[in-house]
């Protein structure tokens, strides 16, 4: 699941030349907290003997196949263009492209090596020499620049050499999606020192800007005197701070909060912060703890009045208040194991920020971490994990267990934290390689920790919640951290630390821009000037990406991710028009946009383990024995119909399509292995091709094998549409693939496991567009008032038995590649599938243990 190299390989394939193809940086981040200034201004405030290398680790969490990712390191410059590199020091992982890099651990380099798979985790741990002034070594630190093609999840964390990772800080790094140019600080120095156990006593912030030429004032220091600097991309400084300090910048910046017990040995906390835009009116905690009590830090960033929050553990449970004055904060009280905490304030535009910190018992040195709450309104349905061990060095093995304590064992002393806003079920796939591993309910604001029983460690984790019907998305906040009820004074495998877990959210648009008329010879791209515009938008969770290409007025630069795509994708060129008078002709350009309906037919489809592909979409996997409806159309050919139907059958955890039935009109065929049958008549494969129908005509007809391929175990058939569309059934042994071809005419008003036609989308029986694939395929089990295509009835039939889910335990994706010499077999016999497809193809044959399943993809 988690590993510091990625070992797994796929064969080069030729790409299409669309735009789609080509990979472009969505997401962009910038490394915070330097570890010279770290060690300096923060651990040796914290404990005066910090001292020795800073162990430095960043993961990156892919979340989807295909992602590619840009490293730029910050000590020789970063690139122009990070597509277009010139330096050797920048890398470019996953694009199948060994020359430019490739992920560390990746061996060998090559071609096939470079590229990544959703669940891939990459944790860069190096030991950084806060000593050295210049020609330092390129290392993978603070400043550094990562850009991704798609969604991925990262984290950082510190600590020094001595004492070690009792004295350890993390944050999760969020994107410049999540910067801003004005903040507030919720805490501060100023804070009653023994009303807070000392948390505050030291209090900074961490500015980091992503363009060069930023401009930043700060007030509130702790000093009393404003600050105003200037930071280039990559550079940052620390301030300490009081309450309320306030933050501009004419640029967008990220700001990291630190805080801690002056000279206390361990105790501190790091917290990412949002730009006071994006606060909100309404937080969800997913952390609570009695015994080390649990308590959350509320500021109020209104200038005259007082605002009042309410916070509630449970619905059986009265809401608590409490009041803030203008530009300050104040406590709650504990906040009890067992629950998460919903905080909302009684006005609708009073906005306010929440911190929350663990142990505030005692001197809250043993458990100490916090981390910033996520606003409602951002909240997703599904996360992503970052930097998530178990242990330190991700190693809980220990000899010198609490004998006696509810900890003795090897467990992990850092979990994940979750609590939902409505009951729902949760669904975790600790490996992220698409297949749920563990579920489990909870209730409204129910706080539950999630650990890896396997290997402890969580990183890389996607983890979903829905409600009791299985298709409704609800969202909950997360977060990862230590926890008390497993961890010791002392306890050298404890990470005393903790973040919250971002939202992972499906959809995200980028603009990229080049010059195409530079107006005033000036080399810069001005307002007002003539740009070639690349909109992108990307939806990882169907795995789409839609580009629309215009040539209009220049924005600002800034307003752009890149600013020379050109260098990419060739620039557009407008259409020439030509306009004719007795007196003159010109020349014009114009640009126009326009929607043209395609008639190149749409594919769909399922075989395998079984994978079922919407109309032109990626493939979703549904295990369940059963007669399932694949297709449906009321109005093929003019009213004539047609239904498709499979048959699943499962072998242990594995599950595949044993037999498919098709109708048309009054006739209905069932395929099998050398055989079919016509209205229920068995026909033998010899006498093919055969024709029926009436006004329009069908034919079922058989497709020879390649040169390579024995007849013996395949067989293909085609049935023609009359000319439009087709379905084609290829067995390979027992195992069926249906792929079906459709025209829009044919099969606009579809329904079934195809999805709807226009948008591929995953439509129930009553129209309501649905979110999970599992709950789809339990939509549409061939029902009693579906027409029965197969000659005999098998179970399981509605309305007495849903669909069989196999009760085999199923490997993970990384179990099945330990067997290195087949999954080579198997990555060279799936060279021919792209994408994320590329994976399932592999796994249905590692599944199996049979390479020729390959050929039926």
């Amino acid at each position: 699941m988690k590993f510091f190299a990625l070992l797994t390989t796929i064969a080069g394939v030729a790409r299409a030349t669309t735009t789609e193809d080509i990979a472009l940086p969505m997401q962009t981040f910038f490394l915070p907290l330097p570890e010279k200034d770290i060690l300096e201004l923060t651990f040796k405030k914290i404990n005066s003997a910090a001292s020795g290398d800073i162990r430095s680790t960043t993961s990156i969490s892919i979340g989807t196949t295909g992602t590619v990712i840009w490293y730029d390191h910050h000590e020789d410059g970063f690139e122009p263009v990070v597509t277009a590199p010139t330096q050797a020091s920048t890398q470019i992982w996953g694009d199948n492209d060994g020359s430019n890099g490739c992920a560390p651990g990746v061996s060998p380099c090559d071609d096939a090596n470079d590229y990544l798979h959703s669940g891939d985790v990459f944790i860069l741990e190096n030991d950084v020499d806060t000593t050295c002034t210049e020609h330092c070594a390129i290392v993978f630190d603070g400043g550094d620049r990562v850009q991704a093609s798609k969604n991925i999840a990262m984290t950082r964390g510190e600590y020094p050499a001595h004492p070690g990772s009792l004295l350890a800080g993390a944050v999760e790094v969020l994107d410049t999606t999540n910067w801003g140019t004005y903040f507030e600080c919720p805490v501060g120095q100023d804070l009653p020192g023994s009303d807070y156990s000392y948390a505050f006593q030291y209090t900074a912030v961490v500015i980091m800007a992503g363009q060069d030429g930023t401009s930043v004032d700060v007030t509130g220091t702790s000093d009393g005197t404003d600050d105003h600097f200037a930071l280039n991309a990559g550079e940052s400084k620390t301030i300490r701070v009081k309450v309320g300090a306030e933050i501009f910048a004419n640029k967008a910046v990220q700001v990291d909060v630190l805080a801690g017990d002056i000279n206390s040995t361990y105790e501190m906390r790091w917290f990412s912060l949002l730009p006071l835009e994006d606060w909100s009116t309404s937080y969800l905690s997913p952390v609570g703890h009695t015994g080390e009590q649990v308590k959350c830090m509320i500021y109020n960033p209104n200038e005259h009045n007082d605002i009042t929050v309410l916070y509630q553990q449970s619905e059986s449970a009265s809401p608590k208040s409490i009041t803030i004055h203008p530009k300050s904060a104040d406590r709650t009280t504990t906040l009890g194991s067992g629950q998460g905490t919903y905080f909302w304030s009684n006005g609708v535009s009073e906005k306010f920020m929440v911190f929350c910190l663990i142990d505030t018992n005692g001197s809250g040195q043993i458990f100490d971490w916090g981390f910033p709450v996520q606003p409602v309104e951002d909240l997703s349905s599904q996360v992503l994990v970052g930097w998530a061990y178990g242990c330190t060095d991700n190693d809980c093995a220990d000899s010198t267990k609490n004998v006696g304590m509810s900890n003795d064992h090897d467990d992990p002393r850092t979990v994940v934290w979750v609590a939902p806003l409505e009951a729902c079920t949760f669904e975790v796939d600790f490996d992220g390689d698409g297949n749920i591993d563990y579920s489990f309910s909870a209730g409204k604001w129910e706080s539950v920790t999630i650990s890896d029983p396997i290997d402890d460690d969580m990183t890389g984790a996607m983890i979903y919640c829905k409600a009791a019907d299985g298709n409704t998305p609800i969202k909950f906040a997360a977060a990862w951290g230590q926890d008390p009820d497993k961890s010791f004074s002392n306890d050298e495998k404890a990470l005393d630390l903790g973040t919250a877990i971002p939202p992972y959210h499906c959809e995200r648009t980028v603009k990229f821009a080049c010059l195409l008329e530079d107006d005033n010879n000036n080399g810069m791209m001005d307002v007002g000037e003539s740009c070639d515009v690349l909109t992108r938008t990307i939806d990882v969770c169907q795995d789409t990406t839609t580009d629309v290409r215009t040539i209009e007025p220049c924005e600002h630069a800034t307003d752009y991710d890149e600013t020379d795509i050109c260098l990419i994708i060739p620039p557009t060129t407008p259409p020439a028009t030509t306009t004719t008078d007795p007196t003159t002709t010109t020349t014009a350009t114009s640009t126009t946009t326009s929607t043209t309906t395609s008639h190149i037919p749409k594919a769909g489809g399922g075989g395998g383990d079984p994978h079922f592909a919407r109309w032109g979409r990626k493939h979703d996997s549904f295990h369940g024995e059963c007669d399932l409806v694949l297709l449906h159309s009321e109005s093929f050919h003019n009213g004539v119909g047609f239904d498709l139907h499979v048959r699943t059958t499962i072998l242990d955890y594995f599950s595949y399509i044993e037999t498919a039935a098709l109708r048309v009109g009054e006739y209905t065929l069932q395929v099998w292995p050398n055989k079919f049958s016509l209205n229920g008549i068995e026909v033998a494969t010899s006498a093919l091709p055969w024709t029926f129908g009436e006004e329009h005509k069908y034919t079922i007809s058989e497709l020879p094998a390649t040169a390579r391929q024995n007849p013996k175990f395949y067989q293909y058939y085609k049935v023609d549409l009359d000319g439009q569309s087709e379905v084609i059934f290829k067995f390979y042994k027992e195992f069926l693939t249906v792929s079906i071809s459709g025209h829009q005419e044919d099969f606009g008003d579809s329904v079934g496991l195809m999805g709807d036609f226009e948008t591929g989308n995953m439509v129930s029986r009553d129209g309501i567009v649905m979110n999970d694939f599992k709950e789809y395929g339990f939509e549409w089990q061939v029902a009693p008032t579906d027409p029965k295509l197969f000659v005999d009835v098998r179970g399981p039939q509605l309305p007495f038995e849903s669909c069989r889910l196999p009760t085999g335990a199923r490997p993970a994706r990384r179990r099945l590649r330990a067997d290195r010499q087949l999954t080579a077999q198997a990555q060279v016999a799936c060279a021919h599938v792209e994408g994320s497809d590329f994976d399932l193809c592999v796994d249905d044959v590692l599944q199996t243990g049979d390479i020729g399943l390959a050929d039926t993809w």
